[in-house]
Formats: C-alpha cells, structure tokens, sequence
C-alpha cells in the first residue's frame, strides 16, 4: 500500500496559533473594559517556541497583535527581522527566517537534533530594542508500547462501537500529563489507498456531536490531554476517515501551560505566560509519532 506523508508544521499547529490570537483580542477588551477607552493602540508581542527532542529548531514564531478597531491582516502578524539566538548543550545557535514559510524561525544547521534532560535558553532582540527571553528543560524520550494498528474500522454508529483497541506508551519520568493528537494526512484522496485501489474521495465524519459546531472542522486537527499512560481509541477524536496521523507529546511545564489555556479554557492568564518581556511561551516536548488508516462502515 502507498502511503504518501504530508508534512505537518511540528507543533506549531495552526490550530493553536489561529486560536491563540482570537483569544488574545479578547483578553485585550476584557482589560480595555475596566479601564477608560485608550485613544491609541499599543501591540504586543507573542512568542509560540517549541523545542521538541531529537528533532531540528523550527517553527519559532515571533507575532504582533493587531487592533480591533482595524482589519485584522494575518501577514502583519508576523514579525520577520527579530534577532533570535537559543543556547544550550554547549552551543549558541543564531536563528534565521524559514524561506519555506517566511514566517517563522529555525536554526539552519538542520543536521542538530534537541537533546533531552538539556536546559536551552532564548533571547529575542527585536528591531525596537525590546528584548524577550525564556528557558526550558527537555524532556526524557519516551516510546510507544502498544500502537493503534494499521487499519481501525469505524463502526456503524458511535453507540454501537465494540472496538477495543487500544493505544498505550512508556511513563516518561519527567511528565505527568500527556497530549495527544489525531491529524488526518489526506483530506481528499480515500479510496487510492486501498488493495485494490478505487477513485473513491474523503470525507468528514458528521456526528450528533459535531454536527451543530460551527468550528469543529475549521482546524484539521484533534487534541485531548491524558492524565496515563493508556487509552481506548475513541472514535469521535477523527474528524475524517482514511490516513491519520497520531502524535503523543511528553511537554514541560511551559507548553503544558500554553496548552491549556488554548485547548480548553476560552480566556488567556497572563500569568500562564512563561515568557519574559512578551506573551506566550519557550518550552519543549518529547513526542512519539504512529499513523493508522481509518476504515468508513461498510454494510
């Protein structure tokens, strides 16, 4: 069977960084609301870094928030002339512009992997003179025990589901909670995957769960957090059948944090924040990654 890999941003999930900045403005007005309307704007800076072990520096976003009394331009978000510069593991490495996305930050030298149980540090200069700084501690790898499978058959109805499949990986000694992922590769394609291959498309799974929420698909992606280190597959966490991506992440306490506040709590605390001189975070993650093939009912 052919599998053809879509490369996904690690982490810096779009997901995350839309949601971010709808909650940030709304932060703002909560502020703005106790006090007296200001007569001019004042934008803030928003650092989303995520160092994840054994894999290259990338997806680094420096972003500026806009005001609600203009248009919001998704490219004025972006900061691109930031000076970055991560040190650790006996290396200062200066942070370039990814001109594959010229919009986020890597380290070039592609060849260096993130080394666990390693404190990194960050400073960020900016064109201003502000300077931005934070630090983490890497978390211990961990790997999977038991994986969901090549192919997983999603049952005639949700209440008729007698799937017992299970999903379960090592205890990572430096994490207590775990987030887990589902990404589907492949929105389009389904039946191409198949033996013997057919012309047949893709498709959202409609559920009464989902039916009736305006955003559920707007993000391709689906998370939870799990407090073990073992879970059922439950079939509501896809959001399309066929090829899936499925990604378990060990955080530090600097993204477990940031994701919190944008996975479940529907207001942004300040003082969440583990970045010093801006909003957001410097943390990291170890992650384990699998995919499996979700299979549609067939009577």
């Amino acid at each position: 069977m052919k599998f053809i890999y879509n490369k996904i941003e690690t982490l810096q999930n779009k997901n995350i960084k839309k949601f971010s900045f709808l909650l940030l403005f709304s932060f703002f007005i909560l502020v703005s609301c106790q006090d007296q309307a200001p007569t001019e704007y004042v934008p803030n800076y928003v650092i989303q870094a995520l160092l994840i072990v054994n894999y290259p520096i990338q997806n680094i976003n420096v972003l500026l928030t806009q005001s609600l009394r203009d248009s919001f331009i998704v490219e004025n978000q972006y900061v691109r002339d930031a000076n970055i510069q991560i040190t650790g593991d006996n290396r200062v490495m200066t942070l370039s512009l990814d001109p594959k996305t010229n919009n986020s930050y890597f380290y070039s030298d592609t060849t260096y992997k993130v080394k666990p149980n390693t404190q990194y540090k960050i400073q960020i200069t900016l064109s201003d003179g502000k300077v931005i700084t934070g630090q983490t501690y890497t978390p211990t790898p961990f790997n999977w025990i038991n994986k969901a499978g090549k192919f997983l058959q999603y049952p005639k109805s949700l209440g008729a589901d007698t799937n017992k499949q299970k999903i379960s990986w090592q205890k990572s000694d430096t994490t207590q909670i775990y987030l887990l992922s589902v990404i589907p590769i492949d929105t389009l394609n389904y039946g191409m995957y198949l033996t013997p291959p057919t012309d047949e498309k893709n498709e959202r799974i409609i559920t009464s769960f989902n039916k009736n929420q305006k955003y559920f698909f707007r993000e391709l992606s689906n998370w939870t957090f799990l407090p073990t280190t073992e879970t059922p597959v439950v079939m509501t966490i896809f959001k399309w059948y066929g090829y899936q991506e499925v990604n378990v992440y060990a955080p530090d306490n600097n993204f477990l944090k940031w994701a919190l506040q944008m996975l479940v709590s529907r207001d942004l605390n300040p003082q969440l924040s583990t970045i010093n001189g801006a909003f957001g975070y410097f943390g990291s993650a170890a992650m384990i990654r699998d995919t499996t093939f979700l299979l549609k009912y067939k009577e």
